[in-house]
């Protein structure tokens, strides 16, 4: 792969990770496709679909994320970076400045759609869990996708799978599969699941808010009636669904009820309000690589305190109560599991909202596009895109020659900002502008401001409330420039040169110019965090329970029963008064419900052969969630967890969760925190002391499975002075030298000084108990005296004590030998004595070992050690 092709896609990255890319699919139009035909046509071209149900193997509760969908506030110290940006798109100069890699610096313009990205997370990452999970399934992937934690290494995949809704292709299809009805969007699922493959999300809108969700299953309530049974990652483990009335055209789904039967607050829409996104979108192209002229469309991500915002050309306009126009401008919510305004209480709307407007660049002035002419001659007049916002708002504009991006503070004098595919203009001096070019970038504010792109350099004009007007470039050797105005008529002017001085430039209203050299953090335009006006800042959809009230972690909240996929089919539709047909059992009691390559599902029939698949006292026509008391029917058998014995000073460690046949979350505990202590959730262990404690992993009862606990033991030996191992003739060696001792300061050993020991202990115990950089002597002092010592200088329980003596010293019998004694071990005890002494191991078998060296003879196996070696030694 060339190194920053442009074909650098989010699905070849999926090919290379465990944590696979998948975007949240944009909410990028309704029907008002660019070209390339439309998603009804493409639909009506396929194959037949499948009749009746159908599902695939797809569990909410074993291939969904145990955690809830989130904002971007749920982990402030990550954000979209460059990283992400060289996993996604690779390290061309398009990316990384001169496409130098390690380091990698951003490009401006990179780093202004790093910004953009981390904006649109504020809300909500829905598109990016869904199809991140989507392509786990797809490739069976293990663990199950419930068993990943919400660690770095997985917020970070989501967020890059968020990111890819912005990559054109993604967002022509979505354009495309709006234009589609219902009806063919179904089938195109149903064709899609015979495969038993996850091959598109899902997307509704309604008036101010937008969510994405996994289809995994269709059924049929009633014969006009299709339910698609989805994973809704904003209730894990939980079997939600979208009905679609395919008579009257019409889809209803629960975003908010915990119940999805009972929600009064229904979300409902049409045919332009559902769309799919395919998997195989993801292998976009670069928004923001190469002269952009693959960009048939200018597209604007909006976050607004309000729904008072429109945006207009010289052909119509788009907002939130109108987001279709007549000139191919479009408006949606973005996909991040906001909600609408009903929803909410009295006077109490939401906080912000997201939007992604396209606006067909034919509309807007640029290289390519004929300006209008006035009459008489005069100079052309520029078309441009009004952008009108009634409140705070923060904008970030895709154009084809740059990025650009403006905040407005709200309550100001609802002046429009005016948008081309090469320039941005404001007369609003409360706007702030910036616009990024490869690696240039401009910034400015005043009463009037205009940067715009033009032969490879960025042009700023900016007109004082005395009329001057101050005009700056950014080009390559100077390629970031800021020009901000005062209240008193004052401009100070920023300028980066190519190696990275920053000069600054005041000039008074009476024209004094001063210039000095400033520190490079001055003008820090690059950077990827964005800084969202207070107004917009993120955090948790209000209408939905507190993330952790939807946790499979917390065990009050209940996850749904395995999903059965039913054996009705409906009726035709000239009986679509009448019930359900029942599956016909003659001598088989076997009903097909997907591909016929996969084996049949066994109707488990008695007298009638309509099986229920869920709560009997439930109708066959809801997916309803369990009680919230659950009767566990299955213990779960878990297995594999152990834990390999630490060396105190071992650095922190995750513990790798057991095997079950459950998919409930496991919870962590130590029996003694003295010796290691172990997060909840995490798993991750942190050593404390020498010592060995029992750490305790519980698995949280589901529907279906009871509560279930597993133990392993983590010993923790004390640090060991450095010892060069060599292996025995005839024997396989396995011990590994351990690392260097530290100092007596760096090991936790005794809080008391030497003089304490002194006022106790006569001097020859004191230098065998403080050793510089060494442990204490266990051996010379022996048991009964390290007892003592220990007891009193390191203020330690006897039992801890005498752990610690018998793992430092690891005697032959529990305990050691106490100083020249010779050791008889015990069966796996390894023993210690003194030049010449044997040690007798099991089956009779001599070995000759050395002072202080541990060894672990076999049944049956002779051992020699040699002086200062430590050796195990296996059967044969």
């Amino acid at each position: 792969m060339l190194v920053g092709s442009r074909w650098r896609a989010g699905a070849a990255v999926i090919v290379l990770s465990v944590f696979a890319l998948a975007a949240c699919g944009g909410g990028s139009g309704s029907g008002s496709s660019s070209g390339g035909g439309d998603g009804a046509g493409a639909a009506k071209n396929s194959a037949p679909a499948p009749d009746g149900a159908i599902a695939t193997q797809m569990q909410p509760q074993l291939n969904g994320w145990a955690f809830p969908n989130f904002p971007s506030a749920t982990f402030p110290d990550l954000n979209f970076d460059t990283a992400d940006l060289v996993s996604m798109f690779g390290s061309g100069p398009d990316v990384c400045v001169d496409g130098v890699a390690e380091p990698c610096t951003l490009t401006a313009e990179a780093a202004a759609w790093a910004r953009m990205v981390n904006q649109a997370r504020a809300s909500g990452h829905c598109e990016g869990l869904v199809a991140l999970a989507s392509a786990r399934f797809n490739r069976a992937e293990l663990p199950e996708t419930v068993k990943l934690l919400s660690e770095e290494d997985e917020i970070r995949a989501v967020m890059r799978a968020f990111a890819t809704q912005f990559v054109p292709e993604v967002q022509d299809s979505i354009q495309k599969w709006t234009k589609a009805s219902l009806a063919d969007k179904i089938d195109e699922l149903k064709r899609s699941f015979a495969s038993d493959k996850l091959q598109y999300t899902l997307g509704v809108y309604v008036e101010g808010g937008g969510h994405a969700v996994l289809p995994y299953a269709i059924e049929y309530p009633t014969s006009d009636v299709a339910r698609i049974m989805v994973y809704d990652s904003n209730w894990p483990g939980r079997n939600r669904y979208v009905d679609v009335d395919l008579a009257n055209d019409k889809w209803s789904f629960s975003f908010a009820g915990d119940d999805p039967a009972n929600d009064p607050n229904i979300w409902t829409g049409g045919a332009v309000d559902m769309d799919l996104t395919p998997f195989e979108a993801r292998e976009g192209t670069c928004p923001f690589c190469g002269d952009g002229t693959k960009l048939q469309s200018t597209t604007l991500l909006v976050r607004t305190e309000n729904l008072d915002w429109s945006v207009e050309t010289d052909s119509g306009a788009v907002s939130a109560t109108s987001p279709v126009s007549g000139d191919g401008s479009t408006a949606r919510p973005v996909k991040g599991g906001v909600s609408i305004v009903r929803m909410a209480a009295p006077g109490g709307g939401r906080s912000s909202y997201d939007y992604v407007i396209t606006i067909p660049n034919d509309l807007l002035d640029g290289p390519d596009s004929p300006a209008t002419t006035v009459a008489g001659g005069a100079a052309p007049v520029k078309k441009r895109a009004k952008l009108k916002f009634g409140g705070a708002s923060s904008v970030f504009a895709v154009m084809k020659t740059g990025i650009a991006q403006f905040t407005t503070p709200g309550g100001g004098d609802d002046k429009p900002v005016e948008l081309g595919t090469d320039s941005i203009k404001s007369n609003d001096p409360s706007v702030d502008l910036t616009l990024a070019s490869g690696n240039l970038v401009a910034n400015a504010s005043g009463p009037s401001v205009e940067l715009g792109s033009s032969g490879g350099t960025l042009e700023v004009a900016v007109t004082t409330e005395s009329g001057e007007v101050i005009e700056q470039q950014a080009t390559p050797e100077a390629p970031a420039v800021q020009v901000k105005t005062d209240e008193t008529g004052g401009v100070t002017i920023l300028e980066a040169s190519a190696t990275g001085e920053v000069k600054k430039t005041d000039v008074t209203a009476d024209g004094t110019k001063t210039e000095t050299v400033v520190a490079a953090s001055a003008l820090n335009l690059n950077k990827v965090q964005v800084e969202l006006p207070q107004a917009l800042a993120s955090k948790a959809i209000e209408v939905l329970p507190k993330l952790e009230d939807r946790n499979l972690a917390n065990p009050n909240y209940k996850a749904d029963e395995v999903y059965v996929p039913p054996t009705t089919v409906p009726a035709p539709k000239e009986n679509a008064a009448g019930p359900p047909t029942t599956a016909r059992t003659q001598t088989a009691s076997t009903v097909q419900t997907r591909n016929a390559a996969l084996p049949p599902t066994t109707a488990r029939t008695q007298t009638a052969s309509t099986v229920q698949t869920r709560n009997a006292a439930l109708p066959t026509t809801t997916v309803a969630r369990a009680a919230t008391t659950i009767a566990a029917v299955i213990k779960p058998t878990l297995t594999n967890f152990s834990i390999p014995a630490k060396t105190f000073g071992d650095a922190v460690f995750r513990l790798n969760p057991p095997k079950s046949n459950s998919p409930g979350g496991f919870r962590y505990t130590s029996s003694r925190a003295e010796v290691a202590t172990v997060d909840a959730t995490t798993g991750s262990v942190t050593i404390v002391g020498v010592g060995a404690t029992t750490i305790t992993a519980t698995q949280a009862a589901v529907q279906g499975f009871q509560a279930g606990t597993i133990s392993a033991t983590l010993i923790v030996a004390a640090a060991k002075p450095p010892i060069a191992g060599t292996p025995i003739a005839g024997t396989k060696n396995t011990a590994k030298a351990p690392q260097t001792q530290p100092a007596m300061s760096d090991i936790k050993q005794p809080t008391a000084k030497f003089n304490d020991c002194l006022a106790s202990f006569n001097k020859a115990d004191c230098d065998l108990m403080f050793r510089p950089g060494k442990a204490p002597d266990y051996l010379a002092l022996g048991k009964s005296k390290w007892l003592k010592m220990c007891s009193k200088l390191i203020q330690k329980s006897e039992a801890d004590c005498e752990t610690e003596f018998a793992y430092a010293t690891s005697g032959g019998k529990e305990g050691g030998p106490q100083g020249d004694q010779p050791g008889t071990g015990q069966s796996g005890k390894p023993g210690t004595g003194q030049p010449g002494q044997p040690g007798t191991g099991q089956s009779g078998q001599p070995g000759t070992v050395q002072p202080g060296q541990p060894v672990t003879v076999q049944p049956g196996q002779p051992v020699t050690g040699q002086p200062g070696q430590p050796v195990t030694v296996q059967p044969g």
